[in-house]
């Protein structure tokens, strides 16, 4: 592998967070099944997977990838470039998987969002 060319992958939080919030209302997965199956103390760790403030770890992961039914990587959206577009063409090259309605209000929101802080404004 050539060094210089590699970029090192990194996880858009964000835009994974909204994912797994639509893969989860598309399976019919409640936060609470969630916390039951993966053993967690608390709802707001859950929560705040789907709005974008954390991730699971590997091991949660792994355990909504079980529930799922979904690999694991499939659930994960890479940083690209902060093209607000990417996540709406994402859904629509990966249809059988994930909830469009939601999605598509999101990625209106999210695209709002990254004009004001483009702009250096929250």
């Amino acid at each position: 592998m050539d060094n210089k060319n590699s970029i090192f992958p990194m996880i858009d939080i964000k835009k994974t967070g909204v994912l797994l919030r639509a893969i989860c209302r598309k399976n019919h997965i409640t936060v609470q099944d969630i916390q039951e199956f993966a053993h967690i103390s608390s709802n707001q760790a859950v929560y705040s997977w789907f709005n974008g403030r954390s991730l699971p770890s590997v091991d949660n992961f792994y355990a909504l990838s079980k529930m799922t039914g979904i690999p694991m990587d499939k659930m994960i959206i890479e940083k690209k470039n902060e093209n607000p577009g990417f996540l709406k063409k994402y859904l629509q090259d990966h249809p059988q998987t994930y909830y469009h309605a939601e999605v598509d209000s999101i990625v209106v929101r999210l695209s709002r969002y990254a004009f004001w802080i483009a702009r250096g404004r929250k």
